[in-house]
């Protein structure tokens, strides 16, 4: 494949059935309905991604000025719940079939397909919307796979980015899977960039070039935090990076598709997910300051997933109107106190009945709760605790002497 900043855009037609025009793009690569002339008929796309005309004016219900004046004209906006790189989180082929009835019914001529980047999730919607629309003698694929292969020559080559999306795409159309069109990298084990994760149970897989760009945005946001030269940081040597609260890491589960907040050190990083207990989870620091693509509706703000306390409104917003007290740093990110700190709204998460707490008091309780069913160990620590490095034995060493006292009143020094 090629490179992707090679590749689309603007809107470009993908496919015309003599009845309807089908146009693609995504909005970070100058497209998306509303910059189209005129505008489509329909607009669809992930939520927080697609621009709806309710992020640009709030106009009097019933007013004559309001149907001449609202983005776009009597462009149908329709907003998907849809995380980048994965498939719809509730819609089946009911509501495909469904949609498929209501642009004929409402005599749909143009559609507009887009998400961020205009790949994975444009294409999953060109291929669906492909099957249904074009005449079924017009057919040139049997399969998923070829269906993709389609679309790709259509448009572009990068179309569909997951295996998940291979999977829906068959599922949808109810037609067989055929054979992958998806190129995947390797997982290499914890590495700094989240980007470089593949294929844990077939989650979030991501191509060559989708690689590359990623790393490439992450050396340069690296580039960029390392010039403010921030206290306190952990090196990689002794834990994870912590660009975002020090000495704490977030960390991502494919399985359950949960962010939790933990202490980053080895001991910590390494283990499972403590929602689920799926074996393997992974830092995602870099992505929470770099893929904000869902919007808020009330501070209008791009944040990411994390940072929003439901589809409609941020987590800094939630905190106002729960009383916590919130400011803007001086590089104008939003804060909210805890005690005595200031920490990102990243770093507060839900409790109860939507409660947002400090990832501090939930980590807290998490261990709590694993020293309740972890098997009671035997008390105090022996030489052989620091021999394994289960400590540092430099607890209980003296920095001048050397020498040091074990937990059975053993002498020992560090030559020992």
């Amino acid at each position: 494949m090629g490179k992707k900043s090679n590749c689309h855009t603007g809107n470009p037609l993908v496919f015309d059935t003599g009845e309807v025009k089908v146009y693609a793009g995504g909005t970070n690569r100058d497209g998306g309905w509303h910059r189209m002339n005129p505008s489509p008929d329909l607009a669809m796309g992930p939520i927080g991604v697609i621009v709806s005309p309710k992020t640009r004016d709030v106009l009097p219900t019933g007013w004559a000025c309001t149907s001449k004046g609202k983005a776009g004209g009597n462009t149908i906006v329709l907003e998907i719940d849809w995380p980048d790189y994965n498939i719809p989180m509730n819609l089946g082929k009911p509501f495909w079939l469904a949609l498929v009835e209501d642009i004929d019914s409402y005599n749909i001529k143009t559609i507009s397909c887009q998400c961020m980047g205009g790949h994975g999730r444009t294409g999953v919607q060109l291929c669906i919307l492909a099957h249904y629309l074009i005449p079924k003698e017009q057919h040139t694929w049997e399969d998923a796979s070829t269906l993709i292969k389609h679309i790709r020559g259509l448009f572009c080559e990068h179309a569909v980015e997951s295996k998940a999306q291979e999977q829906y795409i068959a599922d949808m159309c109810d037609i067989p899977l055929g054979e992958s069109t998806i190129t995947l990298t390797q997982n290499k084990g914890w590495l700094n960039d989240p980007s470089a994760f593949v294929d844990f149970d077939d989650f979030n897989e991501l191509t060559d070039d989708e690689l590359i760009a990623q790393e490439k945005a992450s050396k340069k946001k690296e580039k960029a935090l390392s010039k403010r030269k921030p206290k306190n940081v952990m090196s990689f040597k002794k834990g994870y990076a912590t660009p975002v609260v020090d000495g704490w890491s977030i960390v991502f589960c494919p399985n359950c598709q949960c962010y939790e907040w933990r202490r980053a050190i080895y001991k910590h990083m390494e283990d499972g997910c403590n929602v689920c207990g799926h074996e393997h989870v992974f830092p995602v620091d870099e992505e929470v300051l770099t893929e904000r693509n869902m919007r808020c509706q009330a501070s209008e703000m791009m944040c990411h997933p994390i940072e929003m306390y439901d589809d409609m409104k941020c987590k800094f917003v939630a905190a106002d109107e729960q009383g916590l007290i919130t400011k803007f740093s001086s590089s104008n990110e939003p804060q909210i106190k805890h005690g005595t700190k200031w920490y990102p709204m990243s770093f507060f998460m839900y409790k109860g009945a939507g409660e947002l707490v400090c990832a501090t008091e939930i980590w807290k309780e998490t261990l709590k709760e694993k020293r309740v069913n972890e098997p009671k160990k035997k008390k105090g620590k022996t030489l052989d605790d620091y021999v394994t490095g289960s400590i540092d034995i430099s607890e209980l060493v003296d920095p001048v002497t050397g020498k040091g006292i074990d937990q059975r009143g053993k002498r020992f020094s560090v030559d020992d």
